[in-house]
């Protein structure tokens, strides 16, 4: 499961890019390191910035959730979730984990950038979720009431002394000991941290006025649905005649190179098709067909919600967020096959079911 790999970089870059307040050229995000600031086994919860955020800039609102979470077990990791309100529902909500670091009196947030999505990790061991991690990004930020102050990282900095051989990396990435990082960071001057950006604690009186101007409602929908629906429609009994007849091309020619490199595309299309309709899995390559982009936004408009996620990776809101199901008008997007309305075909039925473990997903 830990080896599944997911193209994760420019979400990271997005959220970061936000977290730290759509930087400057000078500041792009996080320090970035292989390694954390400290023992992710041994992460203690900062209960101060647990809560809803909300940021203004250029006239922008942004708002960030943070969560305890309970990733996995005991082990004492955040969940951050950075929502900005805007025309493109799908884009605008991005799920990061991580956990906090306090050195030299200083707190610091570990995010991490996973080899597998978030989902895939629920239910397994702390030092699997550490093993999943291929690379932190390190902020530095400040709780005082209700103002969170966030500092991202200076890149030319970082280059600049990866370059003079004062800790080791490549580019602006770096590649050495945790003790070292913290020597890095300690030893550095302000210059190592860029502009200041400060959030604002959304509670009290100021969640009763936004729900009332500027409340943020949230698309959910069951990914299982969606799924189902998919595979029963006409656009993938196209892709899988499609399949099948390069698979029988293959046999014909008796093509063995080909016919493995189809059978192996298959049983992971299988695989992932699997763990899709009767577990949690992402359908984010379903939801990225380009024939569904104009109609996610009227199935947003419609729903009268600024942002569309799985029910199954929204995992916290605030007072101020409402949640709205659109499982069925998704659904509905898909043209259901011939071949699947002969046999009565679905996906209202999986939704009678609670979704299996990922781990008990089979082939």
């Amino acid at each position: 499961m830990l080896r599944r790999k997911f193209k994760l970089s420019l979400i990271t870059l997005a959220f970061l890019q936000v977290l730290g307040f759509i930087l400057p050229a000078k500041a792009d995000y996080g320090v970035e390191s292989r390694r954390p600031l400290s023992d992710p086994q041994k992460a203690k919860i900062d209960n101060r910035p647990v809560g809803t955020w909300r940021a203004t800039l250029n006239t922008n609102q942004y708002y960030l959730h943070a969560g305890t979470g309970n990733i996995v077990g005991k082990s004492d990791w955040m969940e951050l979730v950075l929502v900005h309100p805007g025309e493109k529902p799908s884009f605008y909500l991005h799920h990061k984990i991580g956990f906090v670091s306090v050195i030299g009196g200083q707190n610091y947030f570990n995010v991490a950038n996973l080899s597998v999505q978030i989902t895939q990790l629920r239910g397994t061991k702390p030092e699997e979720l550490a093993a999943a991690v291929e690379r932190y990004d390190i902020l530095r930020y400040e709780v005082n009431g209700d103002t969170m102050n966030v500092w991202a990282a200076d890149q030319k900095f970082v280059k600049a002394a990866i370059e003079a051989g004062k800790i080791k990396g490549n580019g602006a990435t770096i590649e050495d000991t945790t003790e070292n990082l913290v020597h890095f960071i300690e030893s550095s001057p302000p210059a190592l941290w860029g502009n200041k950006f400060t959030y604002t604690r959304v509670t009290g009186a100021m969640a009763s006025t936004q729900s009332q101007t500027n409340k943020l409602r949230i698309g959910v929908f069951d990914s299982r649905a969606v799924a189902a629906a998919y595979m029963n429609s006409t656009d993938f009994q196209e892709r899988l005649n499609a399949d099948r007849a390069d698979y029988a091309k293959a046999k014909e020619g008796k093509n063995e190179k080909r016919i493995r490199e189809i059978e192996g595309r298959m049983k992971s299309m299988q695989r992932r098709a699997h763990e899709q309709v009767f577990s949690t899995g992402s359908v984010a390559e379903i939801m990225a067909m380009p024939t569904l982009k104009g109609a996610l936004a009227g199935v947003a408009k419609k729903a009268g919600v600024q942002v569309i996620v799985s029910k199954w990776e929204l995992n916290g809101q605030g007072p101020e967020a409402e949640v709205v199901d659109v499982t069925e008008d998704l659904a509905a997007l898909f043209r259901i096959s011939d071949e699947a309305r002969a046999e009565g075909r679905d996906w209202k039925g999986i939704l009678k079911h609670a979704p299996l473990p990922m781990s008990e997903v089979v082939d």
